[in-house]
């Protein structure tokens, strides 16, 4: 790989990881705690900035939608309560939005294992402990809160989301646990069904990204149809630094064991890779952000493997076909330090390393 260019970046990396919005013939995007910065992606220049209000950004959706529209949320006070919808071309923010919490100190879902803000085409979604909240991606105005069946008498109701399916698990005091699923775009109810998942609904799983509905919930990835019956499930016992990753209707994930791929229809196991347990070796998405933790990732997967060579840090790059893991693309560079060990970022033909303890962005274009 052949260096582009280099250039200073500020924001804390360790914390939030390597986000990037990547808008169609605009700037990519780079999101950090404290601002937004829109580099042109051919020569590193910077081409707008945006300070956080607040201070500090505390949440922002993986992706822009088809205009090329981010959202992040930031500070008001103590509180993660203030979301605002990007401009990712020009860095305008377009509106900003107050969401009152429910209750004193209510704060966005701490399990961290979704996507927390989603930026839909005429939606933005924003998942709190207990509900989700709908925002109206032109007006900023919030929508009405999506129905359970259970009626208000229900306390006991835990939400999850990802960018394609919204679910409720309800535990009453009457009946058996069931899920409520709903479409997040559209806010329409698919389908209620008894679920034993819904019966601790403060400990409800994780809703994967992408079109087939799958739960991560205590080991296990559980498969659904489009009628919300169970149809199969995947053990799951996720080990690497960055979350798994989700391509089309495959499961990508790092465990004990080394790299698994698996089936979200069927559950079929597709192919796995052993991995030395004590390389520097990670799973990351070539579309998602490097960000460290159990966050679910949409896109193609790639490894990252880094050793210690003569003379400096070599870092190689494998991709594969999710479907068959066949290798389809190596890329190798070597760098002058081993801390470059943080978020990376692949858009376009181009790789982007940010490092862990200096505030420099690197670019490398990747071979034809």
């Amino acid at each position: 790989m052949a260096r582009l260019w280099e250039t200073e970046m500020d924001g804390d990396v360790t914390v939030s990881g390597l986000s990037a919005w990547s808008p169609d013939d605009g700037p990519l995007v780079f999101v950090s705690d404290e601002e937004l910065v829109g580099i042109d992606p051919e020569t590193g220049a910077e081409e707008w900035s945006l300070q956080a209000p607040g201070g500090e950004f505390c949440e922002r959706s993986f992706e822009v939608n088809d205009d090329g529209v981010g959202a992040v949320m930031y500070r008001s006070g103590s509180e993660c309560l203030t979301l605002a919808a990007v401009d990712a071309y020009s860095g305008e923010m377009l509106w900003e939005s107050e969401l009152e919490g429910s209750y004193s100190g209510e704060g966005l879902d701490p399990g961290g294992r979704h996507e927390l803000v989603i930026m839909g085409e005429g939606v933005v979604s924003v998942a709190f402990t207990s509900r989700t909240v709908r925002v109206d991606v032109g007006s900023g105005e919030q929508l009405p809160a999506l129905e359970t069946p259970w009626g208000p008498e229900c306390y006991e109701v835990y939400w999850r989301h990802a960018d394609v399916h919204t679910l409720a698990f309800g535990d009453c005091s009457e009946g058996e646990p069931e899920i409520a699923a709903f479409d997040t775009g559209s806010g329409e109810r698919l389908w209620v069904e008894a679920s034993d998942l819904a019966h601790n609904p403060v400990h409800s799983g994780t809703v994967l990204p992408g079109p087939d509905l799958a739960v991560a919930d205590d080991g296990m990835v559980y498969l659904f149809d489009g009628t919300g019956e169970a149809t199969n499930q995947i053990p799951y016992a996720p080990t690497g630094l960055f979350g798994p990753v989700v391509s089309d209707s495959t499961l990508v994930f790092q465990n004990a064991q080394g790299i698994s791929a698996f089936d979200l229809r069927s559950g079929e196991s597709l192919w796995g890779e052993a991995v030395d347990p004590v390389s520097r070796t990670h799973l990351l998405s070539e579309d998602g952000p490097a960000r460290p933790g159990p966050t679910f990732h949409r896109g193609a997967p790639l490894r990252s493997q880094a050793d210690i060579v003569d003379g400096g840090f070599a870092r190689h790059l494998t991709w594969w076909d999710p479907r068959t893991g066949e290798i389809t693309r190596e890329e190798s560079y070597v760098g002058d330090s081993p801390d470059w060990d943080g978020g990376t970022v692949v858009h376009d033909g181009a790789f982007y390393q940010r490092s862990l303890r200096h505030e420099r962005l690197v670019a490398y274009q990747l071979s034809d």
